[in-house]
């Protein structure tokens, strides 16, 4: 954290080993994490000023690339539970693994509406992007491009 008057920087993850993937919520007030503490990675969610943490995950596998809905009820997020990456949600209801139909999918985020969660897989030899709503129906296409170099980092596009 930086104060944005003296340009003072203090560190908010002080006691965990590795600490990535910080994304803030829609109200600007906290932010989640992938934290990792005596070798296991979980999800977090501090207030920005580095109170109340939070873990939010007890699954005891790898996580990456969180993100939270637009009215922040959910998050999506990638895990590794038996070396495939796999999407889940979690919300108050609980952890839900999502059935994309694809044997690895990986770096989720959600539509601007909170509709669909776009996220990239591997189609025919490419990585593709695709959208799925979170009740899990089936995936629909969004790009056909004949390359393994993409990321859904689509925090920048919108999707309809």
């Amino acid at each position: 954290r930086m104060a944005l008057d003296t340009k003072k920087l203090s560190l908010l993850t002080a006691d965990f080993a590795l600490a990535i993937h910080p994304v803030l919520y829609p109200d600007r007030k906290k932010f989640i994490f992938v934290g990792e503490r005596d070798g296991n990675s979980e999800l977090y969610s501090m207030d920005i000023d580095g109170k109340n943490l939070k873990i939010l995950t007890h699954s005891g596998f790898e996580k990456s690339f969180p993100s939270i809905s637009p009215d922040g009820k959910k998050i999506v997020f990638c895990g590794n539970s038996n070396g495939l990456w796999s999407l889940y949600t979690l919300s108050q209801g609980g952890q839900k693994k999502i059935n994309t139909g694809f044997k690895e999918s990986a770096c989720p985020s959600w539509t601007c509406d909170g509709k669909y969660i776009v996220f990239q897989a591997l189609e025919q030899g490419n990585i593709r992007l695709f959208k799925i709503n979170p009740s899990a129906e089936k995936p629909v296409k969004l790009t056909d491009n004949n390359s393994d170099s993409i990321q859904a980092k689509c925090q920048f596009i919108t999707v309809k």
